[in-house]
């Protein structure tokens, strides 16, 4: 009871319609209703995710996970890589855009963004560099870094 889980279920590589149903309406419904527990969601889970991509595009689900929200019963897990704490769900998806840029991987699937899953690597990697950028520059974490050390 009121403990954190994490929900493999709710990850972007159950992309299936009968694993998002389980995932939303079994095992979502058990940790939170049933067992009273807080879901801490990955970064991929809540940036680049089939499942909240699901309950957004509903005007009631929407509201659901916005109160789940509110209440403190889903919560988003912060993490450290390299010595880089991943804050933000902004700061996970340019992580995401630099590891193809800088390794060109291009097998690397975006779930719930499939715009930026483009066939021709060479457009996919343009594309990708102008939206990472203005994603650089729109981010509040990011811009107060280059204030200090600019000053």
């Amino acid at each position: 009871m009121n403990e954190i889980v994490y929900l493999y279920e709710l990850d972007s590589i159950c992309n299936t319609k009968k694993e998002m149903e389980y995932a939303l309406d079994k095992a979502l419904y058990e940790a939170i209703v049933l067992n009273g527990d807080k879901v801490a969601l990955t970064f991929n889970q809540f940036a680049d995710s089939v499942f909240i991509m699901s309950f957004l595009k509903n005007d009631r689900m929407r509201s659901v996970l916005i109160d789940l929200f509110k209440q403190h019963r889903i919560v988003i897990s912060k993490y450290k890589q390299n010595d880089e704490e991943i804050s933000s769900a902004v700061r996970y998806v340019i992580k995401q855009i630099n590891r193809i840029l800088t390794s060109g991987d291009e097998n690397f699937v975006f779930s719930a963004i499939s715009c930026l899953n483009i066939d021709n690597l060479d457009q996919k990697l343009f594309v990708l560099s102008i939206i990472r950028d203005a994603l650089i520059y729109n981010d509040n974490n990011i811009n107060s870094l280059l204030f200090r050390y600019s000053n």
